[in-house]
């Protein structure tokens, strides 16, 4: 058991590694294209996208987990909105400015600024727990059916 354990450890370090060291050659690409050709908005939207996956990837260890049991797939709807919510609120604060969206911006006011002022180098983070809280809502619910007799003599 303790094996199996170190070995399914080792795998999950080495494709978290592989995935940053390969995300990182596509990101160094994508900003030097950017540099080239002056359009941003590849890099902009990627450099979000691989972050939220590296999330995606440090839980999903603990999804594999849910997979071996049995039960019906529900959400944690609660964590999704007191955590996730605000956290994707933080992701999306530069793109949001960056295409100037005027409705969005008009329902955040200049929080949705103070946000991107705020949170300018901790937005890798921000992102990849994103992506570990998105992977982490998902949970299985086995139902128990307990009963409660009562002997009636």
């Amino acid at each position: 058991m303790r094996k199996n354990s170190w070995l399914k450890t080792f795998i999950h370090a080495i494709v978290l590694v592989g995935y940053m060291l390969i995300s990182n050659k596509f990101l160094v690409s994508l900003e030097d294209k950017a540099q080239r050709t002056f359009n941003i908005l590849p890099y902009a939207l990627w450099s979000k996208v691989v972050f939220i996956v590296l999330g995606f990837l440090v839980g999903i260890s603990y999804l594999y987990g849910e997979f071996n049991k049995s039960g019906l797939w529900k959400v944690r709807v609660n964590k999704l909105i007191i955590l996730g919510l605000p956290l994707m609120i933080c992701v999306l604060a530069p793109l949001i400015s960056f295409f100037n969206l005027q409705p969005i911006l008009s329902l955040f006011g200049n929080s949705i600024i103070y946000l991107q002022a705020q949170f300018s180098h901790m937005d890798k983070a921000i992102e990849v727990l994103l992506g570990y809280t998105i992977i982490t809502s998902f949970y299985k619910y086995e139902r128990s059916y307990t009963y409660s007799y009562i002997n009636y003599q």
